[in-house]
C-alpha cells in the first residue's frame, strides 16, 4: 500500500471520528437541555400541587380524557389556560 493511500485512509478515519465527537457532543448538549426543562416542569408542579391535584381530580370526576380535549364541556382543557401557575424562577 502506498503512503498516499494510508494517508488518505487516515484522514477519512480522522474525519469520522471527528464527526462522532461533534455529534456526541451534540448529543450531550441536546440531553442537558431537555433535563433542565423537565427539572423547570417538575419545579412548576410541586410549587403547584395543589392545584394540580385539584385539576387532576375535577378531571377524573368528569371523566375527561386525557389524550382527548373537549372544549365544549364545562370543565374542558380551555380551563387550564385561565389558572396562573406560580413560576418559582420567574416569580
Amino acid at each position: 500500500m502506498s503512503v498516499r493511500v494510508c494517508v488518505m485512509q487516515e484522514k477519512a478515519a480522522l474525519k469520522k471520528l471527528e464527526n462522532v465527537r461533534s455529534d456526541h457532543a451534540k448529543r450531550l448538549d441536546d440531553l442537558e437541555k431537555e433535563q433542565t426543562t423537565d427539572m423547570h416542569k417538575a419545579q412548576l408542579i410541586e410549587v403547584n400541587l395543589s392545584l394540580v391535584i385539584s385539576m387532576c381530580t375535577l378531571h377524573l370526576q368528569t371523566r375527561l380524557f386525557w389524550d382527548t380535549p373537549r372544549p365544549n364541556r364545562e370543565c374542558g382543557w380551555h380551563s387550564i389556560g385561565s389558572i396562573h401557575m406560580q413560576d418559582p424562577i420567574r416569580d
